[in-house]
């Protein structure tokens, strides 16, 4: 598959290459499709992601919003640690969407929601802390 689009991270180690099956999922619906995280250790899931990619400013998350059903429309926020690729679950919206907007700050994502028949709200979403590195036995870093 080719790219659609590349975005990358700030401090140049990460990128998320969009791949060219980004599309509308339904007529007037959001574009969704394939992505692939590049310079990580894993993969996140193997499904449709939305157009919004954002890092944050210390290149340490990602923030994307994934197509979670379609009948009813509703997506969901996740952000995924790198270069684990562990996902963290911010938002499944019930109906309607969930999209990252910014990083307020290192550890904090700004992001909104919106529903059918209500209006666009504007969250914050705190990072958990950085996990500290395993020692093995005598004192080793694995």
């Amino acid at each position: 598959m080719s790219a659609f689009a590349t975005i990358q991270s700030p401090d140049g180690k990460y990128s998320v290459e969009q791949h060219d099956d980004f599309g509308e999922i339904g007529m007037g619906s959001p574009s969704f499709g394939h992505i692939t995280i590049h310079g990580t250790k894993a993969q996140p899931p193997d499904r449709l992601y939305g157009q919004a990619v954002v890092f944050s400013p210390d290149s340490r998350f990602v923030a994307l919003e994934e197509l979670y059903e379609t009948t009813p429309f509703r997506t969901k926020l996740v952000v995924v640690e790198l270069p684990r690729c562990k996902v963290f679950t911010v938002r499944v919206q019930p109906q309607g969407t969930a999209t990252p907007l910014h990083w307020a700050t290192p550890s904090r994502l700004v992001y909104t929601i919106w529903s059918v028949g209500v209006a666009r709200e504007t969250l914050e979403w705190d990072a958990p802390p950085p996990t500290p590195e395993k020692k093995g036995f005598f004192g080793l870093w694995i």
